[in-house]
């Protein structure tokens, strides 16, 4: 049976918070999509993410997930592109 190819998925900071919250990380959907999707996850998310660690006193919630992220960076180019999607 032939596997299918993973896909990229831009993973949203409130996918990563709710694994971070659920007490049963099995049920999360971050972990579910994961032999799905190649995460990706942009510097604004991480600067989120990593902010409510921060203030919660953890460290970092970002390596606590052991992923491979593809960090997405942030350039104007882009925030205009975003800006004006619909």
């Amino acid at each position: 049976m032939a596997t299918m190819a993973r896909r990229d998925a831009v993973i949203d900071s409130s996918i990563i918070i709710q694994h971070v919250r659920v007490l049963n990380k099995l049920n999360s959907f971050f972990l579910k999509s994961l032999p799905i999707f190649d995460p990706h996850v942009s510097v604004i998310s991480i600067y989120e993410i990593e902010l409510g660690a921060f203030r919660a006193g953890r460290l970092s919630d970002i390596a606590t997930l052991q992923v491979d992220f593809k960090i997405l960076p942030l350039t104007e180019e882009i925030a205009r592109r975003a800006a004006n999607w619909t």
